[in-house]
Formats: C-alpha cells, sequence, structure tokens
C-alpha cells in the first residue's frame, strides 16, 4: 500500500508540475505519428561516378542511413525504428545483410545510423533496398504483429548499390535508321581511382567473360553475345535493315565482378520516347534554296540535309543516296528539265549542296520551278520539293551596315553608316530607308538621301534591337542588310593578357563596367575568379570600388593547365525610370579565355640560294617549343622542290643539316623549296620554305648571303670605304708637297728667243670606255688627265690618259 500512494503522490506531483507549465504536454519520446517517416541515404560524393550515381559506394564504405519523421503528433509507439537491409528485389525476411534496432529519432524528427565498412565489404556487387518498421518489427519476426517484410512503414528501392567498378558506354550518334551500322563506345573504371580496370589490378575480372549482347523489341531471340578483350574501346552491331522504325534496341555489357557477381550497364534506343538517349527513327530531309526570287543568269544553291527523323536537335544520317531534279512548274505536273540535277551521296553531316545557274535558253522569267530531292537508304525513302520564282528586276546593289560599337548600353547613341557596292555602271544610291524594330514594336523609321543614320537608345530600353536597311536607285536596282544588337543597363568587359602564355607567367585581367544608369560614386563589387578546363576555381576574390575599371591577376603554376578562363561579376545598383522612378540591383559578367603556349617553330636555311642542277645544297633545319613543352623523342622530314618530288628523313635532333640534289633537267627559274616536320606518330610539328634559283652558270656573288646580306653588297660597300680613305689620305699630302717647295728669285734677264708658232691642243673632254677587268661602260665628265677611275660595276681602278 506504501508503494502505491507513492506512486499517486508522484503522479499528483508531475500532473501539478504540467498544470504549472513546467514541463511539455507531449513528451519527448512520442512528438511524431510514426509511420509518416521518409529515409534517404547520404551520397558518396565520389566525383568521377557518372553511372549509376552518386548512391554508389565501394566495398569498405560506410553508408549512412538517415531518417526524418514528417508528422508531428502523438501515437501510442515512441519515435524509434527497426530498419532491415536487403539485396534489390528480394522479399525473403532471411535474406537481409544488415538490421539495425530501435533507431531513434530527435525532438526535431531526424535519426541517423550506419551500415558500417565491415558489412559493406563483405557485400557482393549489387544494389539494395532499405525497409523502416515499428520498433517492435524485429522483435516479432513471426508472430502476428507486425511480422512479414510486407509490413514496413517507408521503403527505399536500389537506396545504395556497392560495386567496385562500373562499364561507361555511349553511342557514336544519338539516332539511327534500320539498316545503319551502331558503334558503341565502352569503358571499364574503376570507382576507386577512375582509372581502366585490368586483371592485375582486379584479380576477380576476368576478360575472358566480358561480353555484349543486343536485343531487338521485333525480334526477341535476337543475341549476339561476342567476348571483349580490352577494358577500353568499341563494338558494331547492325540494326535490322527493313525493320520498324519504332521499335527499341537494348545494348548490354557485363562482365564478371567481385565474388563472381555481374554488374550490368545499359544502352537503350527507342523512338517515340522522349526520355530515351538514343533514337531509331525513319529517314527524314530538309531541302532548301538560297533565296525564293532570282533573276536570270542568276546562280541557284540546292542545299538537302538528310537526318533521322524526330531529332531534335537533328542527328544526320549520313552515305544517303540524294537525286536532285530541277523541275518546270510545281507538284505533280512538274516536268524535269534535261541537263539539270544528277545523284550525290550525302556526306558526313548529312548534306549535299547543288550549284546551278539559270541561263535564257532554259528559264523564263515570271515562271515558277521546283527543286526536288528524292532520298533512299536501307529500304527507307522519302521526296521533298522546294521551290522557286524567276522575276524580272534589277540588279543587287551589296549593302553593309557599319556601326560605331560592338556593345551598346541603354541611353547610348547609335551611329550606322550604311556602306554600298554598285552593280557596273548604275546610279547612285538615292534612298536609304531604315527600320529598327524591338519583337513586333517599331522603335524608328528613318528614310533619307544620306547613308549616314543616328539613333539614340531608350534609357530605361534593355533588351535586343533588331536593325532593316534598303537602298534604292533611279535605275530599279535595290539592297538590303539586317542586322542586330543586344542593349543591357550594364555591360561588363574583361580582356586577360597575354593571350598565350607560360608556366609562372603572370597574367593579368583587365575589366570595365559600361553603363548609363549607374551613378558616378555608386558604390561597385566585382566578384572575380580563374577557373581551369575542369570548372575547378583556382583564384577567386571581392573588389568594392567606385570606379569603373579594374584589374586582378594570376600566377600560372609550374604545372599549367592548357587554358584558364577569367571572369568577373559586376553587382551594382541602377536607375531606370519606366513609369516610376525605381531603383534595383542587378548582376552581369563576363569571361575571357587564355591558353597555354603550345607547338613547336620550324626555321630553315639554305646553304646558297642560287643552284645548277646536279648541285648539292645544305638545308639547316631548327626546331623550338613554343612554350615549356619538351621536344618529340623523333622527327620526320619531308622535303623537296614543289614541282619535284619530295623525300623523307628521320633524326632525334631538334637541329641539324638535311642534303638535297638538285635534279638533272629541272627548268630554270625561281623555285620553292618546302620541309614539313612531324612527331614519330605523325603529328605536323611545322613547315618552312625558301626560294632557290636555278640558272646553269649562275653569278655566286649575287645569291651567296652572309647573314641575311647579299656578299656582293658587302664587297662593294668594302670598296666603298677604301677609296673614301684613300681620298682623305692623298689630299693632306698634296698639301704638304706644295708647302715644302723653296722660294726662287727672279731669273736672270735673257734675250728670249722669239716663239714659235705652236699648234693649237684640243682639250680632253668627257668620254666612255670599257673597263679592262669586267667590260662594263665608265663614264668620264672632266677633262683633267691623267685620271685614275674606279669600275662601279667591279670595283677595279685603272689610269686614263
Amino acid at each position: 500500500m506504501k508503494g502505491t500512494n507513492t506512486a499517486k503522490v508522484l503522479a499528483m506531483g508531475i500532473a501539478f508540475v504540467i498544470a504549472l507549465g513546467v514541463l511539455p504536454l507531449v513528451m519527448a519520446d512520442d512528438n511524431y505519428i510514426n509511420p509518416d517517416v521518409t529515409v534517404s541515404i547520404t551520397p558518396s560524393g565520389y566525383p568521377w561516378i557518372i553511372y549509376p550515381d552518386d548512391k554508389t559506394f565501394i566495398p569498405g564504405d560506410s553508408v549512412e542511413v538517415n531518417l526524418e519523421a514528417t508528422t508531428p503528433g502523438q501515437d501510442t509507439l515512441d519515435d524509434v525504428y527497426d530498419i532491415i537491409v536487403l539485396p534489390n528485389g528480394d522479399s525473403d525476411w532471411g535474406a537481409r545483410v544488415k538490421i539495425m534496432d530501435d533507431l531513434p529519432i530527435d525532438e526535431d524528427g531526424f535519426g541517423s545510423d550506419e551500415i558500417g565498412g565491415e558489412t559493406t565489404e563483405n557485400l557482393r556487387d549489387a544494389c539494395y533496398d532499405v525497409y523502416v518498421g515499428r520498433p517492435d518489427w524485429i522483435q516479432n519476426e513471426g508472430d502476428d504483429v507486425g511480422a512479414g517484410i510486407n509490413n514496413w512503414y517507408t521503403r527505399l528501392l536500389n537506396a545504395f548499390c556497392i560495386k567496385l567498378y562500373t562499364i561507361k558506354a555511349e553511342t557514336a550518334s544519338k539516332g539511327y535508321i534500320p539498316g545503319d551500322d551502331v558503334r558503341v563506345f565502352y569503358s571499364i573504371v574503376s570507382l576507386m581511382d577512375g582509372s581502366l580496370v585490368s586483371e592485375d589490378t582486379f584479380p576477380g575480372l576476368s576478360f575472358d567473360d566480358l561480353e555484349w549482347g543486343v536485343w531487338s523489341e521485333d525480334d526477341e531471340t535476337q543475341e549476339t553475345n561476342e567476348p571483349l578483350d580490352e577494358s577500353s574501346g568499341f563494338f558494331e552491331f547492325q540494326i535490322t535493315p527493313g525493320g520498324s522504325s519504332s521499335g527499341w534496341y537494348e545494348v548490354w555489357i557485363w562482365a564478371n565482378g567481385t565474388y563472381g557477381d555481374k554488374t550490368k550497364d545499359e544502352i537503350l534506343l527507342e523512338a517515340n520516347k522522349g526520355n530515351w538517349d538514343f533514337t531509331v527513327a525513319d529517314l527524314d530531309l530538309y531541302v532548301n534554296v538560297d533565296r525564293a526570287t532570282y533573276q536570270l543568269d542568276s546562280v541557284v544553291q540546292v542545299t538537302v540535309v538528310t537526318f533521322v527523323e524526330g531529332t531534335t536537335p537533328k542527328v544526320p544520317e549520313p552515305e544517303v543516296k540524294v537525286e536532285i531534279e530541277i523541275m518546270e512548274g510545281t507538284g505533280t505536273a512538274a516536268d524535269a528539265i534535261s541537263g539539270y540535277g544528277g545523284e550525290f551521296l550525302s556526306d558526313a553531316a548529312g548534306k549535299v549542296e547543288y550549284v546551278f545557274s539559270l541561263p535564257d535558253s532554259d528559264f523564263d522569267e515570271d515562271e515558277t520551278y521546283t527543286a526536288r530531292a528524292n532520298v533512299g537508304k536501307s529500304l527507307k525513302e522519302d521526296t521533298e520539293d522546294i521551290t522557286f520564282d524567276i522575276k524580272a528586276g534589277g540588279r543587287t546593289i551589296a549593302v553593309d551596315m557599319v556601326f560605331n560599337e560592338e556593345v551598346y548600353t541603354s541611353g547610348d547613341k547609335i551611329q550606322i553608316d550604311v556602306q554600298t557596292a554598285l552593280p557596273e555602271g548604275a546610279s547612285g544610291v538615292s534612298a536609304y530607308s531604315l527600320r529598327i524594330w524591338a519583337g513586333f514594336q517599331m522603335m524608328w523609321l528613318e528614310v533619307s538621301s544620306n547613308n549616314i543614320f543616328g539613333y539614340d537608345i531608350p534609357e530605361n530600353f534593355e533588351g535586343r534591337l533588331n536593325f532593316h536597311v534598303d537602298v534604292y536607285n533611279p535605275d530599279g536596282d535595290s539592297g538590303h542588310d539586317a542586322d542586330h544588337k543586344s542593349v543591357r543597363h550594364v555591360v561588363v568587359l574583361i580582356n586577360a593578357e597575354p593571350q598565350l602564355y607560360s608556366a609562372g607567367q603572370t597574367i593579368t585581367a583587365n575589366y570595365q563596367l559600361k553603363s548609363n544608369r549607374v551613378e558616378a560614386n555608386e558604390e561597385r563589387f566585382y566578384f572575380y575568379n580563374v577557373t581551369d578546363p575542369g570548372g575547378n576555381i583556382v583564384l577567386e576574390g571581392e573588389v568594392v570600388s567606385t570606379a569603373k575599371t579594374g584589374s586582378f591577376q594570376y600566377t600560372v603554376p609550374d604545372v599549367a593547365a592548357s587554358s584558364y578562363f577569367f571572369g568577373v561579376i559586376a553587382n551594382v545598383e541602377i536607375i531606370v525610370e519606366d513609369g516610376t522612378y525605381d531603383r534595383y540591383r542587378v548582376s552581369e559578367d563576363a569571361v575571357d579565355r587564355v591558353d597555354r603556349i603550345s607547338g613547336y617553330d620550324l626555321e630553315i636555311t639554305v646553304d646558297n640560294a642560287a643552284v645548277s642542277p646536279g648541285d648539292r645544297v645544305t638545308i639547316h633545319y631548327e626546331i623550338t617549343p613554343r612554350g615549356d613543352e619538351g621536344l618529340p623523342d623523333k622527327f620526320v622530314f619531308s622535303y623537296g622542290m614543289s614541282n619535284g618530288q619530295t623525300f623523307t628523313w628521320q633524326s632525334d635532333k631538334s637541329s641539324g643539316d638535311i642534303f638535297y640534289t638538285i635534279p638533272s633537267g629541272v627548268n630554270e627559274g625561281d623555285v620553292g623549296f618546302l620541309v614539313t616536320a612531324r612527331d614519330g606518330d605523325g603529328n605536323k610539328i611545322g613547315e618552312a620554305g625558301e626560294m632557290l634559283r636555278i640558272q646553269e652558270s649562275p653569278n655566286p656573288f649575287e645569291y651567296v648571303r652572309l647573314g641575311d646580306i647579299p656578299l656582293i653588297s658587302i664587297i662593294l660597300l668594302i670598296l666603298v670605304i677604301l677609296l673614301i680613305i684613300i681620298m682623305l689620305f692623298r689630299r693632306p699630302s698634296a698639301a704638304r708637297a706644295k708647302a715644302e717647295e723653296p722660294e726662287l728669285g727672279p731669273p736672270a734677264e735673257e734675250e728670249a728667243p722669239p716663239p714659235e708658232e705652236a699648234e693649237p691642243m684640243e682639250e680632253a673632254g668627257p668620254l666612255s670606255i670599257n673597263c679592262k677587268s669586267c667590260g662594263a661602260a665608265i663614264d668620264i665628265t672632266t677633262s683633267k688627265r691623267p685620271i685614275e677611275v674606279m669600275c662601279p660595276s667591279c670595283g677595279e681602278t685603272e689610269m686614263v690618259e
């Protein structure tokens, strides 16, 4: 009785405390309706997993199971749960691989527990289901109270998978027609590090058991199990010719996995279902002409594209037989015009282009004609027409609109220079008509005899402006041009320099904000980043400034990526008057790309540019890398004259000499000499050329060079310098001789004999003589004799009396 009284007193005390509001009315161990619970798995987080997804784990990983109660409330059960893990699709209670007994959730409705690595280490390659039930589910196994696998609150099928590797596969095209060959590329990669698996790294994998197979909807017995002997490669199969165009195909690849079980990837090819990646459908085509109306003697271009029906974007169908007919009239009444059209085969892009002219001997004005394309492949055929007209009319004036800017912001002034090229003999342009549209709204219309137009963009406009201009002359000639420009309230520009970089180099990115809607002293937020080709951020930062320009730098590491992307985002507050005065914040971004210096430079020099047939020429080559790349181990050179045979030579040296003998019988004149270098794999490294002059008896001085200077020029320069030195030396000597002559007194007076009658002498005048060395003419313009002269051709000197 004493115990009973004590219990009553305790109960009354608790009731009193609850009444005072000291304790909550609902107890912490029963805050939720138990059946209303969801289950999830924390993702594995392996970034290289593409298939199945991030629910895949590696043996030895821990798998976290999460519960969340969704409906607050009180029931008769404590907020705890029993959890059972079974192989996917297995409903046998005895097949369970993990039991979690009495997992509680907290007052916020959350709870979690782990399937430890010691459990997953021994799980076979498979996917697993998670069942969640009442707290006495496991304890009452076999009893009526909640017994059996079907008495669960909730379940998550394929909750997680345990795999050591996975198989990736993809077809070469996104669509096919019956009769096509399908090529499937595959690779088997480790989920540990993404590398290709091998029998050495995965002892349980046997390539003898690596196979693929194909099943079709039309023929369920079609099964091609063929072994694959590599962990990466491709295989091919043919879609049944003449089969259904809306059927599906399953392509399976499988390989033995951990503990001998199989893992599978599949590719499904199916039409009429948008969720499948690949389509099998009928052959379709598209035919078009470059204009709707032509004049006589114009050129018509017909384009036919063959593709898989129903694909978006269109998947081209190559190697389709295409018959093109040019016909007078339309529809069934159209008659083929002899001598036009033909049979073609569509290229890898599914395209055929046919060009023809419209002579007045075969075509007439004011008539309608048809270009018809008939296509066929693998028992699939189709036909399509396109019509065009021939009209009498003026010639075409070529028109081009030139804008004063490439980028515009709201409030900017656009200036357009309409440039034209008239047909031969045509009169000048008499009228220019400009129309500016924004969607279906006309923003501006102006007709002028002046080719310069101006337009002020409204300060509250943002969007795309479409420009159309038409020009006319009195002869009836006309022309048209169209263009468009995007207008933003804010435009951000970024330019990174240098555009080509090496490891260790610093790249500077300069950015600029353009806007008429940002106040001058408004604070601007700039967020910048640098990413590599994989999307990894290697640099990021923030700048707060009132300036419209700025810059940031990035130093390329020793191990440089092939390219980097420099981005900047400007976050600013703008003012827009759109009915009411309004301020709001916008963000605009810009990206620029820079690339690592790559490739090589090949330079060649020849020892003698003037040669005769039979001469041996030495070609010196040098290959240098443009960036940090190493040189190949092997070089293969192909060389020869542009009009002669090509020879090859191999070397492991990046610089050296190649020898070439001028063939006999080669024509005289200037001939190009070309050297092409490739690496050992056949990849082109560089190409360089020199010009050779072929002569029977070439002047050796004319083409021999020292560096880039002809030898004859150097010799003439030396002779000129020597002549100047001689002249400077002789002039002071003559002056000294005159100064040293003794002064003599007057001679004694003697009676001079009478002078004799002398014959008058003819004074020497200008004349021309031939050089004794080379025979060239030497002009003498002075009467002084004797005189020493120098030949202007060979530089030899001689005395003239």
